[in-house]
């Protein structure tokens, strides 16, 4: 997706996204992102580890 940022920034994405069913309203408050961190998952997982050990270890 990082190569197609600007042409999913002026698609019609996320009015199809909001326009779906009967749920209009509840799809208005999803928040939609695009992710352009080469490691995401990786970059997650280290945080959350370190969060942990930082509560754990208090330092």
């Amino acid at each position: 997706m990082p190569r197609f940022a600007d042409f999913f920034a002026a698609s019609r994405f996320r009015a199809r996204f909001e326009a779906r069913y009967r749920m209009t309203d509840y799809a208005h408050a999803i928040p939609t992102y695009l992710i352009l961190a080469d490691t995401p998952a990786l970059d997650g997982a280290a945080a959350w580890l370190s969060a942990q050990q930082e509560r754990v270890h208090g330092s």
